[in-house]
């Protein structure tokens, strides 16, 4: 029933990850360009000169952490309804952390667009490495291509591509 967040069919989960997905850039775009995202990046870039500067650094840290613990919640909790089960594997394993982290890096850390814009880079990799695995054997290409990717990112646009696309 969608009274207890379950369905046979994975249409209204693929609606809510959208809706959390659209919910989530708002509030990161909404956050960056206010005087709370401005402490942020004042505090990531140089917490002496943040807090000299009148800026409540454990405060803002803390406030940080919260907005990003409750996103991945709501998200960790959609994600366990939709495959009704969790093992320490799949939940934090190495292949979930760097499924997880990468988005951000790859797209660009502190844009909104960045995480959507590696997540649908990353997932494109991902369907292509599960064909290209199935279809010739191979095991762990997944992990290498994600590494590929990477190194890439930090070699030729350490700002992310949406900080590469911004230089241009």
């Amino acid at each position: 029933s969608l009274w207890a967040a379950q369905s046979r069919s994975p249409a209204p989960f693929v609606y809510a990850g959208l809706i959390m997905v659209v919910a989530f850039y708002a509030i990161t775009r909404g956050i960056l360009a206010s005087g709370f995202g401005l402490e942020m990046r004042a505090v990531r870039d140089d917490e002496t000169a943040a807090a000299a500067a009148g800026v409540r650094v454990f405060r803002t840290k803390l406030l940080g952490f919260l907005i990003s613990a409750a996103m991945t919640a709501l998200a960790g909790g959609l994600y366990m309804q939709y495959y009704q089960a969790i093992d320490p594997e799949s939940a934090f394993g190495l292949g979930q952390a760097i499924q997880l982290q990468l988005p951000a890096l790859i797209g660009g850390l502190g844009t909104a667009a960045g995480p959507v814009l590696g997540g649908a880079l990353m997932t494109l990799l991902a369907e292509i490495t599960n064909w290209g695995s199935t279809r010739f054997g191979l095991v762990g290409v997944d992990i290498l291509v994600y590494g590929l990717v990477l190194l890439l990112v930090v070699l030729w646009a350490p700002a992310g591509i949406v900080g590469m696309l911004r230089r241009r």
